[in-house]
């Protein structure tokens, strides 16, 4: 089973990248994205194109990643899936933000802002407040970013996301 085994490798990617094994994580998501073409799986596939930018990210290949998040954004268009198109919006805004105009990477943001908040998924919503409350802050734009921040922690205080409310309190 072709989509068996894009699924396992995968996984086993997943095992590598939470170790810190970059390479060997790359070249297992690499055969799983082949694996998941083959199958015609294509929410597995665009899955696994997050997943595989996110270690491109880490190993510093920005052009790789950012390849591999559009085809995934432009699969996840094609399925209708809304929360999967926010969670690669925001991904774009994290990881090609340092390369991009702050105007683009805030679209990115905003984006995946409406997605999240349509669909109800409020922990996304922190997530991305506090990304662009960090861009807004990178532009010396203070009010926005505070009161963006405000929001995120408003949200993750609702939620009980303890961490998560101790590392937005330690921006602002």
């Amino acid at each position: 089973d072709v989509a068996g085994e894009a699924k396992a490798l995968s996984a086993l990617a997943a095992v590598s990248r939470s170790q810190g094994r970059w390479d060997e994580a790359a070249a297992l998501y690499e055969e799983s994205i082949t694996r998941s073409r083959q199958a015609d799986d294509l929410h597995a596939l665009a899955g696994t194109l997050h997943d595989g930018a996110l270690i491109e990210y880490r190993r510093d290949r920005l052009e790789a990643a950012e390849a591999k998040l559009t085809e995934a954004l432009r699969i996840f268009q094609a399925l209708g899936d809304y929360l999967a198109q926010a969670n690669v919006l925001n991904t774009l805004g994290v990881v090609l933000g340092s390369r991009v105009q702050g105007a683009e990477t805030q679209g990115w943001y905003e984006a995946a802002l409406a997605i999240f908040r349509d669909v109800g998924d409020q922990g996304g919503e922190a997530r991305t407040l506090s990304n662009l409350a960090a861009l807004a802050q990178d532009a010396g734009e203070w009010a926005a970013a505070e009161e963006q921040y405000q929001q995120a922690l408003a949200i993750l205080n609702e939620l009980g996301h303890a961490d998560a409310a101790a590392q937005v309190r330690h921006s602002l």
